[in-house]
């Protein structure tokens, strides 16, 4: 079973990343990998429906499931890949959503 892969989202999705540790770890100065490897996935549901980007997925049959992303200006889209069950979905489409997060506030940054 896929894990999400944490140094992957620091390292590509930098912004997103301070901004998901701040949030989610606000007393905590050095959020290590320890640490992230028990955050639990099904968290990530309500840190990025808080913030406009709500993934949905859905099983078409027993080893097929869908995911679905749609951000607060109304624009969705499906998640790249087959997968055989949820957690595999999740796993991918949380990526997507991290990146996501990074556009939306790489775009604010540049606005500034």
């Amino acid at each position: 079973m896929k894990t999400i892969d944490w140094d992957y989202i620091k390292t590509q999705y930098p912004l997103a990343f301070k901004f998901f540790k701040e949030t989610m770890f606000p007393n905590t100065k050095i959020v290590t990998s320890s640490v992230l490897k028990l955050y639990h996935i099904r968290n990530l549901y309500y840190f990025f429906d808080s913030l406009g980007i709500i993934l949905t997925t859905e099983s078409l049959n027993e080893t097929q499931w869908i995911g679905t992303i749609q951000l607060r200006s109304g624009f969705s889209y499906s998640v790249n890949g087959s997968f055989t069950n949820r957690h595999d979905l999740e796993v991918e489409s949380f990526r997507e959503c991290f990146e996501q997060l990074n556009i939306r506030l790489n775009n604010l940054k540049l606005r500034k």
